[in-house]
């Protein structure tokens, strides 16, 4: 049971992770542009664009701080 649990767990990572590295080659998927997928990732209003790709491969100070400057902008 505990071996089911973590695969399955394992497995919504993995698929997750493979989502930001589709966004990270500049993907839209599931919205229609940038703009609208900015707003329905990041939840923040203000936010009109994504981050740059490389915040989707490395998660960083600067990408937080980037995101922050975004809302308060």
């Amino acid at each position: 049971m505990i071996a089911l649990l973590a695969s399955a767990i394992a497995l919504v990572l993995l698929l997750l992770a493979i989502l930001h590295a589709v966004w990270g080659f500049g993907s839209t998927w599931p919205e229609a542009n940038a703009e609208a997928l900015a707003k329905r990732v990041a939840g923040f209003k203000g936010i009109n664009r994504m981050p740059r790709p490389v915040a989707c491969f490395f998660r960083s100070e600067e990408h937080t701080s980037e995101l922050q400057s975004r809302i308060s902008s």
